[in-house]
């Protein structure tokens, strides 16, 4: 269910890198590190509202979209690995509830989690304080204080139970909005600052996860 928020924003210029594809069954966008790159493991993204298509995401985004069929998906990924890679997924708005349940470990393949971490930027549809509860992989969390989504008692809730467990992170960034990852405008400096502060930190903590990375017994 998206909010007001999930239509309000303006439109990224900028030229997307990466290419569509049909991966796995699912119509996709790709994008891939420059050649001679270490490749340290898979990223699948989970857009808001806009969807895939939408040039603000393509923008932000480096590495794998999956659609919303997301539990096949990331099995097929599993399945096809030659080697145990890891796995992150970043999830914006309704995409950020997935990430959420994908934390929970609850959904796997061959023993292992479909992912291994994960990052979020104003996520909907939380069920709190239980979705929090349930995180059992590492979890990073960028909220904003006015986020109608998730209200700042909630916010400050979420954020005691994650950081409370120990491996998670959650920045509770003052006077964001819900869609300020994804969708500030152009014009507005201080949401567009807003945004990339969320983009840095996705960065950082996927750098931490990827480099901190123990490839699972055989």
């Amino acid at each position: 269910m998206s909010c007001p928020d999930c239509a309000k924003g303006g439109l990224h210029e900028g030229t997307p890198e990466g290419r569509e594809e049909v991966l796995h069954g699912f119509q996709t966008y790709v994008t891939r590190p420059s050649p001679g790159t270490q490749i340290k493991g898979e990223i699948v993204y989970l857009p808001d509202a806009l969807g895939w298509k939408f040039n603000n995401s393509r923008i932000l985004f480096y590495g794998k979209f999956a659609t919303p069929r997301v539990t096949q998906f990331l099995t097929s990924i599993r399945a096809a690995q030659s080697e145990p890679l890891p796995i992150g997924a970043a999830g914006f708005c309704w995409g950020g509830k997935f990430v959420f349940l994908l934390c929970g470990e609850t959904l796997k393949f061959n023993g292992r989690p479909l992912i291994d971490f994960g990052f979020t930027a104003h996520p909907s549809n939380l069920v709190l304080p239980l979705d929090a509860e349930n995180v059992r992989l590492p979890i990073s969390v960028a909220v904003g204080d006015i986020d109608v989504m998730v209200p700042i008692k909630k916010a400050e809730e979420m954020k005691s139970i994650l950081e409370g467990k120990g491996g998670n992170e959650v920045v509770i960034i003052p006077g964001a909005a819900h869609g300020f990852a994804t969708r500030a405008k152009p014009e507005d400096e201080k949401g567009t600052q807003k945004g990339v502060q969320a983009e840095d930190q996705a960065v950082n903590w996927f750098n931490r996860c990827f480099d901190g990375y123990k490839k699972p017994a055989t």
